[in-house]
């Protein structure tokens, strides 16, 4: 009699696993359909965030869509533009931009040529990196800042024609650099150390 119940206990839990196991792949394999595409903005996955923002071109009066997409505290831009003023997805224009694990981005016309560029922050402190994405209106497409001269940007604020950026370099000093316009390119001009007053 126990070997009885035994065997029916064994074999009712082969058959248990053999209907949840197929059951398992299958969800498993939704998940990953869904969360892997990336354009899909209707996934719930608890791991992707999405966002969504307008920015316009004053000098053009254009107006662009930039979706955010976080994954795992990295973070992907995906520019939108509907050229074609049409309700088909296929004739959107799309720009993908990867910028890592960021702390906040803004939208800023930084070269004061009339058209909105991108800056993303990494963390909020005086020495945390800043990258700039120029919108280039002959391609359509933002396009990362190369600063030569110095170990890249650090807080910043823009002026007509140059940038003026602030760092620590210990508890009481401080650097001061002036950055010029090169084309698409940053170029270090000078730069001021001080210390500040215990």
């Amino acid at each position: 009699m126990k070997k009885q119940i035994i065997f029916s206990g064994i074999a009712g839990f082969v058959l248990a696993m053999l209907i949840f196991i197929p059951l398992l792949i299958v969800t498993n394999c939704d998940d990953n359909n869904s969360t892997s595409a990336i354009l899909d903005i209707s996934s719930e996955s608890s791991e992707r965030v999405y966002n969504k923002y307008t920015f316009k071109h004053e000098k053009t009066g254009e107006t662009y869509k930039l979706n955010e997409i976080i994954d795992n505290g990295n973070h992907e831009f995906r520019i939108e533009n509907n050229l074609t003023q049409s309700d088909d997805p296929s004739s959107y224009y799309y720009q993908h931009i990867f910028v890592g694990n960021i702390s906040r981005f803004k939208f800023e016309d930084v070269n004061f040529d009339g058209y909105t560029d991108v800056v993303t922050e990494s963390g909020g402190g005086m020495n945390d990196p800043q990258r700039i994405y120029l919108w280039k209106e002959s391609t359509g497409k933002f396009r990362e800042v190369e600063c030569i001269g110095a170990d890249g940007l650090s807080y910043f604020e823009a002026y007509e024609g140059y940038i003026k950026s602030w760092g620590r370099e210990s508890i009481l000093g401080r650097v001061v650099r002036i950055w010029k316009w090169a084309g698409d390119t940053l170029i270090l001009e000078s730069e001021e150390r001080f210390e500040l007053d215990e």
